[in-house]
């Protein structure tokens, strides 16, 4: 049952992973107990679907529940808790929360150059993941540095034409107002509408960055943490003038305008043109 999860999951049939991935997990801690590995790997593959489904809340709660088992039973840096650590680290970031997820994949990347070596595949996934999240945090040195040495610890393992090796680290670019830096991505994407969190479901359109992060589009991003009280929505004060005709410009200029209102927001419109 647990292989036909699996399968129902790479075929992207989340109904039918999700069910199956119940009943399985219902299964083995009624006959193995909480603690069983086989039960653990029923629970992280029911994360695994709510991950997929963008379920991350609920993907998180279970990541969490195996982490900690297996850190008791097995300890922090044993590969069955490291694999634990780096998927929760990966829900982390697909929530935009990169702080979090940097602590988690950090930890996994040094824990295992010692246990692996850093040639390791699995070493060299949760390299590129944290390259990952050092890109999403705008650190982008770092991001290169770390992404350019997988590169080539993939070729050298792996080969110039393995898929992994051919694969970059990370095709999708990010444009935050008011930046004025060169498009890259085949299409662009502008990100309207609820402009802040809303109920800790975090900042929707880190979230929808995070999802876009393996496609070559270019995402503008017209969100500022600088934008303050202090700020007059006046056409003839400087960086509120400013703020507008780059949200002007890059509307016209992407292929896609997504517009998303959460139905908590107090502001339930979006002047998209």
């Amino acid at each position: 049952m647990s292989n036909l999860v699996y399968l129902y999951n790479c075929q992207g049939w989340w109904n039918q992973a999700e069910r199956l991935g119940k009943e399985t997990m219902t299964a083995r801690k009624k006959v193995l107990g909480v603690e069983h590995p086989d039960t653990l790997l029923s629970i992280g593959n029911l994360a695994h679907t709510y991950n997929n489904q963008g379920r991350y809340r609920e993907a998180e709660e279970l990541l969490v529940q195996v982490m900690n088992i297996r850190i008791k039973v097995l300890g922090k840096d044993h590969p069955h808790t490291l694999r634990g650590i780096s998927n929760l680290g990966v829900s982390y970031h697909n929530q935009g929360r990169w702080d979090e997820a940097e602590a988690m994949q950090s930890h996994v990347v040094a824990a295992r150059k010692v246990l692996l070596g850093p040639e390791h595949f699995s070493t060299l996934t949760s390299m590129a993941h944290l390259s990952l999240t050092y890109h999403s945090q705008g650190r982008q040195p770092e991001a290169e540095t770390l992404g350019l040495q997988v590169m080539e610890l993939r070729k050298k393992v792996l080969g110039p034409e393995h898929h992994h090796t051919m694969s970059p680290i990370q095709r999708s670019q990010i444009i935050r107002a008011p930046s004025e830096e060169p498009v890259t991505g085949i299409k662009s994407v502008f990100l309207a509408g609820t402009t802040a969190a809303v109920e800790n479901n975090g900042d929707w359109r880190e979230n929808l960055s995070a999802l876009l992060s393996n496609y070559p589009v270019t995402i503008f991003n017209p969100n500022r943490p600088d934008w303050d009280s202090t700020w007059r929505e006046d056409i003839n004060f400087g960086p509120y003038r400013e703020q507008v005709l780059w949200e002007l410009d890059k509307k016209v200029a992407a292929d896609l305008v997504v517009v998303y209102l959460h139905p908590a927001t107090l502001a339930p419109i979006s002047l998209v043109f």
